[in-house]
């Protein structure tokens, strides 16, 4: 080993030094190139992950406040259609316009639930949309519908419960 150290550099030509030279700088650089390369496309999938994890838990909170919307709507629908209809039955007039104010509010958030909504829930509101234009067209002839067991409430609400703790679709 000492022997090495003694030998020094004055047997070795200064054309093989820049070589080496040369080549340890290109593979610095190859080296650092590399590393950054890496770096980079880390950064960019771990970016494009954050996106996506941020769109799914704004569309989850977007699908919450829809989803709150529709049962708020269909709450006051509900009510109205029970106040008309007990209305009818002794005998006094039902505020229409109240209903169809309802109605159309129930609708609305109905639409955004289609659009915004869970494969789920848009399949399960289908059948609570059709049990409570039943509801409505029964109403108006100054009926009462009954949902006997209510599994279109009951089939809405667990989609949307399983749509808003699993991840957004």
């Amino acid at each position: 080993m000492a022997l090495l150290f003694e030998l020094g550099t004055e047997n070795v030509p200064d054309s093989t030094i820049a070589w080496f030279t040369f080549g340890g700088a290109v593979g610095g650089v190859l080296i650092a190139g590399l590393v950054a390369l890496f770096v980079a496309a880390g950064r960019r999938r771990a970016e494009r992950r954050r996106l996506v994890a941020e769109h799914h838990r704004q569309l989850r909170l977007d699908r919450r406040e829809v989803y709150a919307g529709y049962w708020t709507a269909w709450n006051r629908l509900h009510h109205d259609i029970r106040t008309l209809y007990l209305r009818s039955r002794a005998g006094e007039a039902g505020d229409g316009e109240r209903l169809r104010s309802s109605e159309v509010d129930w609708r609305a958030a109905a639409n955004l639930l289609a659009l915004l909504g869970g494969p789920a829930v848009v399949d399960a509101a289908r059948g609570h949309v059709a049990m409570t234009d039943e509801k409505l067209a029964q109403a108006r002839d100054g009926k009462w519908h009954r949902d006997h067991d209510g599994a279109a409430y009951r089939a809405l609400t667990a989609a949307m419960r399983v749509d808003l703790v699993e991840p957004a679709t």
